[in-house]
């Protein structure tokens, strides 16, 4: 069981972090699937979220998990999917949706909303929420130089020296990552990836953009709590530690654990998987 399915006891604040789209005022009702087919997913080796785009005039998401669903509908990290029963990470779903082409993004996702909210009477809301994530500080002398780099920024990953010919191929255990012009914002957000979208705060103090190198290696050790990517961090002056902050969570309040019927006429509809 994931974290996030721990936080609903830990204090929160409601706050209107989604910004109200004009189709979701009240003189206008919210846009909703001209149609739906909405069913557990059968069972497959191999479970992969698939899909979340309108093509044509088609949505699809394939072995999708509540909190997927969810994340998808408020544009949010599931990461950041709190509150709600354990079976949110558990159960998988497809879904399979009409709606007029050339929707946009926003609306597609405003429909993906009302559909788990008709179909499976979901009741949640954006707030700050107390929960764990990785606090990023500087220490007294980081290593890295101010920036006069004026080029796109970023951490751009490089090659490793290729073996000599005829040497036998040595497995790769780190990587190395030139990073230009990066704000620790910026720095922040990359680690969020590299930790599989797990919250990273900026809580270093440091403004303005840096050069550095930063150099991941899978290399094992016997220290206790191990994570080769704080000790990265550590080489460059900074700490990453596991803390708790406030940040942005869409939290669950209610939600059913099936889905209301389909509509009887949808083979009428061609909303057919082989259509998708």
């Amino acid at each position: 069981m994931r974290i996030v399915r721990t936080l609903a006891c830990l204090p929160l604040l409601s706050v209107p972090l989604f910004a109200a789209s004009p189709a979701t005022s009240s003189s206008t009702a919210p846009p909703r699937f001209e149609a739906a087919d909405v069913h557990q997913s059968p069972h497959r080796n191999n479970l992969y979220l698939r899909g979340g785009t309108l093509i044509g005039d088609r949505f699809m998401l394939r072995d999708a998990t509540m909190v997927d669903l969810i994340a998808n509908a408020y544009n949010a990290d599931p990461e950041e999917v709190t509150g709600g029963p354990a079976w949110l990470e558990l159960y998988r779903f497809d879904i399979f949706a009409k709606a007029p082409a050339r929707t946009s993004p926003e609306n597609v996702r405003l429909m993906l909303r009302s559909l788990l909210a008709d179909r499976f009477k979901l009741v949640a809301r954006a707030a700050i929420v107390a929960q764990p994530a990785f606090i990023l500080t500087a220490g007294p002398s980081p290593t890295l130089q101010t920036s006069d780099d004026t080029s796109q920024p970023g951490c751009q990953y490089q090659q490793p020296p290729k073996p000599a010919a005829g040497s036998a191929p040595v497995p790769n255990t780190s990587f190395k990552f030139l990073c230009h012009n990066t704000t620790m914002d910026q720095f922040a957000q990359f680690l969020h990836g590299m930790l599989g979208g797990k919250p990273v705060v900026n809580a270093t103090g440091l403004s303005g953009a840096w050069d550095f190198e930063f150099h991941w290696s899978f290399s094992q050790s016997p220290k206790p709590g191990f994570n080769p990517l704080t000790d990265a961090v550590a080489a460059l002056g900074l700490k990453m530690e596991l803390k708790t902050a406030p940040l942005p969570a869409v939290v669950v309040d209610s939600i059913n654990e099936k889905p209301t019927a389909n509509a009887p006429n949808l083979a009428q509809i061609q909303i057919g998987r082989a259509h998708v």
